[in-house]
């Protein structure tokens, strides 16, 4: 890459998607480009990413619980204010509940042995997961998984 370009304003300003390759399922895309995507083309952005399985890459800003269902929102931090990317995680049947400690600065699953620790606030992960595209100013992946 150039020199400079992790700075926070080289970031902001992806690739234009016609000058993209054709997504793969092991391709590894920032949140913040997915999200400037969106925000520069919703079509363009829905034609490259929906309805797609491919790998995000970003950091945990808070996890949004759900009643009643087996899944929770895990939203990645974006540089853009007013679209959040949102990875829903469905979780396996190990786990007899799923649900945050520490004031929501962890996600923790529990077994029908232990308590384990799943993901904090501020950890860059990666996940998998299918674009299910824009929905209420938020680009939603959906069936996530954490992957390398």
């Amino acid at each position: 890459g150039s020199p400079g370009a992790r700075s926070g304003i080289l970031a902001q300003v992806p690739p234009p998607l016609d000058a993209l390759p054709a997504l793969r399922a092991d391709d590894l895309v920032q949140a913040d480009v997915i999200i400037a995507h969106y925000k520069a083309d919703p079509a363009g952005a829905d034609r490259r990413y929906k309805r797609k399985v491919f790998r995000v890459e970003g950091t945990v800003e808070r996890f949004e619980e759900k009643i009643f269902v087996r899944n929770t929102d895990v939203v990645l931090m974006t540089s853009e204010r007013f679209v959040r990317l949102i990875c829903n995680m469905p979780f396996g049947d190990e786990f007899k509940a799923v649900f945050s400690r520490q004031g929501g600065q962890k996600l923790v699953g529990v077994t029908a042995a232990s308590e384990r620790d799943l993901m904090r606030v501020g950890e860059k992960l990666v996940f998998r997961g299918r674009c299910a595209g824009l929905q209420n100013s938020a680009v939603v992946f959906r069936d996530c998984e954490r992957a390398r």
